[in-house]
């Protein structure tokens, strides 16, 4: 088990959030075999992309969270984000928000340093509408010093999508080349991590995940805490305990390597971490694949 280092450099935004009116989207029917063949149709009320207000990190990392706005609800989303970093960041990993916590989400770099990130519910599940929360947190690895500025924007020529419960995408607005989001990165606010202390419990999702052939468990602790941290299958039966420690107020991490409590690995598929801090508890869905 290693301590994570709190996210201390911080960033302000310099523009503001897009808005998402409650309007109607619309698309071209390319089905030759529908009556609106090659007639615009509506597919319901669309939702929205945008940055958050402020993002935060360290002086080797930054997270940048996408927060979604629904007019409906929603199956699934897929966009490419870019940055003028240069190569400064490197996507490290991507992990849902509070408006899909039991989602599943993939990460993938490509050559020209973008990002595509993709997710969903596996089990048809669907986001309750008319919020705006967290869609995903994407984690960027600083491969060299960022400029004083950095500025984000969802790649335009790529499909952007937010998949409503027919399989329409439903995507309205999102910040695009030509109206990027930017944030002054302020290096002096680098603090100590004894100065900063978690305001309350909570176990973050796991990352990657899906995984293989490793994860990371990351949780807050207030104050000095009793913890217990294991892993159970879909039957409700304990597969691995991954920690039983009295631990320091702060941020933890820890490993698992998808292997039971006997160093045999478990088996494709579904399973839950449970964290129990004092009187604190909470679950995290975790899927292994192979």
């Amino acid at each position: 088990m290693k301590n994570l280092f709190p996210f201390v450099i911080l960033i302000s935004v310099l523009s503001a959030e897009i808005d998402c009116p409650n309007e109607t989207a619309r698309y071209v029917d390319l089905d030759s075999t529908s009556a609106t063949f090659n007639d615009t149709v509506a597919t319901g009320q669309c939702g929205c992309l945008s940055f958050s207000s402020s993002v935060a990190g360290t002086d080797t990392s930054v997270l940048v969270p996408i927060l979604v706005y629904d007019n409906e609800a929603l199956r699934g989303f897929q966009f490419t984000l870019r940055d003028n970093s240069n190569g400064a960041l490197r996507f490290s990993w991507a992990r849902t928000g509070n408006k899909v916590a039991d989602w599943e989400v993939w990460g993938i770099e490509h050559a020209d340093g973008s990002t595509t990130v993709f997710g969903l519910d596996i089990e048809g599940g669907q986001t309750e509408p008319n919020s705006e929360k967290v869609l995903v947190e994407v984690m960027f690895d600083m491969a060299k010093r960022v400029p004083s500025r950095l500025s984000f924007h969802l790649d335009s020529t790529e499909d952007a999508i937010l998949s409503d419960v027919g399989g329409e995408n439903v995507l309205c607005g999102y910040p695009d080349e030509q109206h990027p989001v930017n944030y002054e990165v302020n290096w002096l606010a680098v603090h100590e991590q004894s100065e900063l202390v978690p305001a309350q419990f909570a176990l973050h999702q796991n990352f990657p995940n899906p995984f293989n052939p490793t994860t990371t468990f990351r949780f807050d602790l207030p104050g000095e805490s009793e913890v217990r941290l294991a892993v159970y299958d879909m039957l409700g039966r304990e597969v691995a305990l991954l920690l039983r420690d009295n631990l320091p107020a702060g941020t933890h991490s820890v490993n698992w390597a998808g292997l039971n409590d006997k160093g045999t690995p478990v088996s494709t598929g579904i399973y839950y971490v449970k964290f129990v801090a004092d009187e604190f508890l909470e679950t995290r869905k975790v899927t292994l694949l192979k």
